[in-house]
């Protein structure tokens, strides 16, 4: 059980640290995290591949806020994670812009977490 809570926090750090605007703002860095496979079906309805996910989080002028609630990590396999969680999105004044569910799945290659797929829905309350 300890092994899986280890597993759990790193998954919800990195989760977080796709959120933090100095990863958004770094192609670097997001390469690491995105695996060359990932796909993301976004709570817009639109889907993006690595490239376009990441040249849209850098040419992004968006300042939001992020909190993550309902955090959960279940292994899907060996080294394969699917996380749920909700996550509220709110303006630089701190007011609430939209809410939605959201899913990834992480892998680990190597010694690397990796994000293969997210999926954000967004919900009324």
């Amino acid at each position: 059980m300890k092994h899986q809570e280890s597993i759990t926090a790193v998954i919800q750090n990195l989760e977080e640290l796709l959120l933090s605007p100095e990863i958004r703002a770094n192609k670097e860095k997001l390469d690491l995290l995105l695996a060359d496979d990932f796909i993301e079906f976004g709570s817009s309805g639109n889907i993006f591949s690595k490239s376009s996910i990441i040249d849209s989080l850098i040419n992004s002028s968006e300042d939001w806020n992020y909190q993550i609630n309902e955090f959960s990590c279940k292994p899907l396999a060996r080294d394969i994670f699917l996380v749920t969680y909700r996550l509220s999105i709110f303006s630089e004044g701190n007011i609430m812009l939209r809410k939605s569910l959201r899913s990834s799945i992480w892998r680990k290659k190597s010694q690397n977490w990796q994000i293969v797929f997210h999926q954000g829905t967004k919900v009324e309350h």
